[in-house]
């Protein structure tokens, strides 16, 4: 699903070049054996085990490692990936890739592996590229905690499809909202920068945004909006610098399907 995002981003013939940034899991030998051919800039946090004999040998934190050809390796590709099976199989190459690593401020050591130019994106660049990524993981909070995107009220497909669409929707809208309401806020008045808060944005949004919409009066439904956006530019919140939080090893769906709270 990650590659066939990345195919439609780059048809999309952005202004900026792309840098994909990903968590543990995302990256994988094929993924990056391809983005070094076709120069697809990427940063991705590993795993602890991955490539772990060969990152011990590090003598600094920002160094080119070389990942040796290895049949015990490539072998399991000879199915899924049979084009790359081959050529490893042809060439027996090494692949050779920028690792970096950096701690966090419970001293918990991340590895990052990227294909990025040091001349270009030095050490703390690197750090500041992996903290962007920050922001998806408050989408993924919105989505899962404030609109409930994991409650599914059936499991035939074309409504379970409806639900995720739904509530796509929504987080879009608010998220429209919250940026326009972003740019107002006089940053000059305080010590930390500030933005939206997006729980009360939900909150406002999902009280007021469906009488908006159906009230035929034009201008009381440009009053109404302009209501909203006040009320969602009012309530602001500090950004807290090096924010994490444990990752919860329960994976059992917390959403029963006949209890859905309803957005």
């Amino acid at each position: 699903m990650a590659y066939e995002h990345f195919k439609t981003i780059k048809k999309l013939e952005l202004k900026y070049p792309i840098i994909r940034t990903g968590d543990r899991g995302y990256s994988g030998i094929v993924d990056i054996y391809y983005s070094l051919k076709k120069d697809d800039k990427f940063v991705y946090r590993l795993r602890n085990k991955d490539f772990k004999k060969y990152i011990e040998k590090m003598k600094t934190n920002d160094e080119i490692i070389s990942i040796p050809y290895q049949y015990e390796r490539i072998r399991y590709y000879k199915e899924e990936y049979p084009e790359f099976y081959n050529i490893m199989e042809e060439t027996k190459e090494d692949i050779k890739v920028r690792i970096v690593k950096i701690n966090n401020k419970d001293g918990e050591e991340i590895i990052l592996v990227t294909n990025l130019e040091e001349d270009k994106f030095d050490y703390n660049t690197m750090i500041e590229i992996y903290k962007l990524r920050w922001e998806i993981e408050i989408s993924y909070h919105l989505l899962k905690e404030s609109l409930k995107v994991e409650t599914i009220t059936s499991s035939f497909k074309t409504i379970f499809e409806q639900d995720i669409y739904s509530q796509m929707l929504a987080f879009n809208t608010i998220k429209a909202f919250a940026n326009d309401a972003q740019k107002k806020i006089n940053q000059t008045k305080y010590k930390n920068e500030m933005r939206i808060n997006m729980n009360m944005a939900v909150g406002f949004v999902k009280k007021t945004l469906i009488l908006i919409i159906i009230e035929e009066d034009r201008s009381k439904q440009n009053k109404m909006f302009e209501l909203l956006m006040n009320k969602i530019s009012k309530y602001i919140v500090p950004v807290k610098e090096n924010r994490h939080y444990p990752r919860k090893k329960d994976r059992k769906n917390k959403y029963s399907i006949n209890k859905r709270k309803s957005f």
